[in-house]
């Protein structure tokens, strides 16, 4: 148990805020940080706990934006997501119940019953958040494109990884015009649902992270988890069928290839970012091209370091998981 010092120093008006503002809610005052959690980006998670309250809560550090609010505050007053405790004025202290498990495996993913269960909760997701405010309604198109551009000036200086980026946002464009001919129903989806971001507790699934969350075709939720989850095409059906009550229909099957390539070139992006900010970071050593590097593994093989443990895979892998996924959005027929 590690007493707080820097850490919580870094938000101490915040920690202040909520120790004379909300009540009832943990008493943050002297409380000690169990463990931090892994995690790319900026923001900051940490497991708290007070000498006086049996239960631990999550403290995050880092701005939450209107729309991850609204998503989280409706997910957790219908039990998909953990209850919000407090949010400082400035957003960038965020304290909320702490769920008591593991999240999801690679192998508990593959049960029928589990997929049987995310799709239920997925659906749910949906519709608890369809009066969601307005902020959260901003242009994938322009982010995707703004994450392009940022991503083709930090790897610049690699051929491999441009030409990577330049397949990846082709599939994107062009995904996304058939699809845009094709759908007529939108809802507030997640939009980042890893494994790391789902938690199932005793048969029950909780979501959490809602910082992706956009007005989008339901079928981008269902075909990023399972590009995470490495389904096959059996268990892609059962997830569909099991979401939509019903046997997919070709319209519905058709925007659901189309998001798996949209996802799966986004992904790639993704991917390339962190392979960029561990280079960045100093984490690879010696300046060796990825071309230069062991044979990639199995996607899968991928899919489940991710799930256990993220800091296992090293800058290359990502370059190769970003290789995979324009393989793996190339093959899809429409």
């Amino acid at each position: 148990m590690i007493l707080l010092s820097t850490f919580l120093a870094l938000c101490a008006v915040q920690i202040a805020q909520a120790e004379s503002e909300c009540d009832p809610r943990p008493d943050y005052k002297g409380s000690v940080m169990l463990k931090e959690f892994q995690g790319h980006g900026t923001t900051r998670s940490c497991l708290m706990k007070h000498p006086n309250d049996q239960k631990p809560y999550v403290l995050r550090l880092g701005y939450i934006d209107e729309s991850e609010y609204c998503a989280m505050k409706m997910a957790a007053d219908n039990g998909i997501s953990p209850e919000i405790y407090f949010v400082s004025d400035d957003r960038l202290c965020t304290a909320m119940a702490y769920i008591d498990g593991n999240t999801l495996s690679a192998q508990a993913a593959k049960s029928p019953h589990t997929i049987a269960c995310l799709a239920n909760t997925i659906r749910q997701a949906h519709i608890a958040t369809k009066n969601l405010c307005s902020a959260c309604d901003g242009s994938l198109k322009t982010r995707q494109e703004n994450f392009y551009a940022e991503l083709c000036g930090r790897l610049q200086s690699s051929k491999e990884c441009l030409s990577c980026l330049d397949k990846a946002m082709k599939l994107w464009t062009d995904s996304y015009e058939q699809l845009d001919l094709l759908s007529d129903t939108f809802v507030h989806i997640h939009g980042d649902l890893n494994m790391r971001n789902i938690f199932l507790i005793d048969n029950k699934a909780y979501l959490i992270d809602w910082a992706e969350t956009r007005l989008a075709d339901p079928m981008f939720d269902l075909s990023y988890l399972a590009l995470c989850c490495d389904y096959d095409q059996h268990e892609e059906l059962l997830l569909l069928n099991q979401y939509l009550n019903h046997e997919v229909n070709q319209n519905e099957l058709m925007r659901y290839r189309l998001t798996k390539k949209i996802n799966s070139a986004h992904l790639c992006l993704t991917c390339l970012r962190i392979y960029s900010d561990l280079i960045s970071a100093g984490e690879c050593g010696d300046a060796i091209a990825v071309s230069q590097k062991e044979p990639m593994c199995d996607f899968s093989e991928y899919i489940q370091r991710y799930a256990a443990d993220s800091s296992s895979l090293e800058y290359q892998d990502f370059f190769y998981m970003a290789q995979m996924l324009i393989a793996c959005a190339e093959s899809i027929a429409l």
